[in-house]
């Protein structure tokens, strides 16, 4: 099976889309909530020294005039409508208890679609930084990090089987691709 890329634009968006823009070293995630409008925790200000609040924001202003993909779950993973969904993410606007490894955009976009507050991007980072520790996993220096390679391993298991980076659930508002 062969794959078509075909030009699409934001109209062909759904509401509920789970929205992911990249932003350089990460990417940020929202709900799509029609008429250009998204729903996303802000994070942090640009000079890192405070956080925002959950948002309702232009499309433009979510992506910074980027490109963005949209997450597609499969239907194990999906148990609300896109209704619900939007619902969901409305549901906690104002929120402001954002924390980069415990409560991200990435954590609220995905808990509006599958009830489940996890962030991938956080545990391929811990998994990165674990795997460049100087020292051998049977040493007590080892043990002493933030988070052991045994430990950040198994929370990737429980939480998913694949990196979002090279997650194939992605498809770019731009350009879709269909199978032929």
């Amino acid at each position: 099976m062969k794959n078509k890329i075909v030009e699409i634009d934001y109209n062909d968006l759904q509401i509920g889309d789970h929205l992911v823009t990249d932003r350089g070293k990460y990417t940020h995630h929202g709900i799509y909530i029609g008429d250009g409008k998204v729903i996303h925790y802000a994070g942090m200000s640009e000079d890192g020294k405070k956080t925002g609040p959950i948002e309702e924001v232009s499309i433009y202003d979510f992506t910074r005039g980027r490109l963005c993909s949209v997450r597609e779950y499969q239907s194990k993973e999906n148990i609300y409508s896109r209704e619900e969904i939007v619902e969901r993410a409305k549901s906690r606007l104002e929120e402001n208890h954002y924390n980069i490894i415990y409560n991200n955009c990435e954590h609220f976009a995905e808990w509006c679609w599958s009830n489940k507050s996890i962030t991938y991007q956080v545990v391929d980072a811990m998994l990165n930084l674990t795997s460049i520790l100087p020292y051998p996993a049977d040493s007590p220096e080892y043990f002493t990090d933030a988070l052991s390679r045994p430990a950040a391993q198994k929370i990737q298991n429980v939480l998913t089987n694949q990196s979002m980076k090279n997650n194939p659930n992605l498809r770019k508002p731009y350009f879709l691709i269909k199978k032929i």
